[in-house]
């Protein structure tokens, strides 16, 4: 609850208050050093400050390397860096832990968005959707609205390239509340770059 605290002022314009009331948690029982630091990372991912979100991402894979944050870190660059090559190293790293189905979804959305950037739209296109239906069987995994907007807007974007604009209208149309919600203005405007009017 303190972290949801955090992230919705963060949301709301103030930085400093919301690092603040998750100070609170450092070092504390279920949120040792490393996920702390995972955590403040997604504060600064919030505010747009991801260099500053990068930072906090690798101190926690020094502290404790582990699949999860090499596909955090992976994430970070793929959506905010537009960083093929790092992401790449980033997922390699990752596969070196033994993958949680939990964790499964993330990484087919992380290996959809590398394919996405790199031009190669039928494999982006089968990664994003494998990602999107284990989100969509998952009915109690936590934060599934939000994972299944991304991999749909992504999707839109694939499927605009692709040339098949009634998917690409459908899955933003499907993700477009969630990215006005969430600010993500940078993603929202890739889509609507990749589709023509209807």
């Amino acid at each position: 609850l303190i972290r949801h605290q955090a992230k919705a002022l963060v949301g709301l314009g103030d930085l400093q208050a919301g690092l603040e009331v998750f100070k609170v948690c450092e070092n504390q029982p279920g949120c040792p050093s490393w996920l702390y630091k995972a955590f403040v990372a997604g504060l600064y991912d919030i505010a747009g400050q991801h260099d500053t979100a990068l930072e906090w991402n690798r101190e926690s894979i020094q502290e404790k390397p582990q699949n999860a944050m090499y596909l955090d870190l992976a994430n970070r660059l793929l959506r905010y860096k537009r960083d093929a090559t790092g992401a790449r190293e980033a997922i390699a790293e990752a596969d070196k832990f033994t993958m949680s189905e939990t964790a499964k979804p993330f990484y087919l959305r992380c290996l959809g968005i590398l394919a996405y950037l790199e031009g190669d739209n039928s494999t982006a296109k089968e990664k994003l959707e494998l990602a999107l239906d284990l989100v969509v069987k998952a009915r109690r995994r936590p934060y599934r609205d939000g994972h299944m907007a991304i991999t749909r807007a992504y999707l839109a974007c694939v499927s605009g390239r692709l040339r098949d604009f009634n998917a690409a209208r459908k899955y933003l149309a499907q993700a477009k509340e969630y990215l006005v919600a969430t600010n993500e203005a940078d993603l929202l405007a890739e889509c609507e770059h990749e589709i023509p009017p209807a």
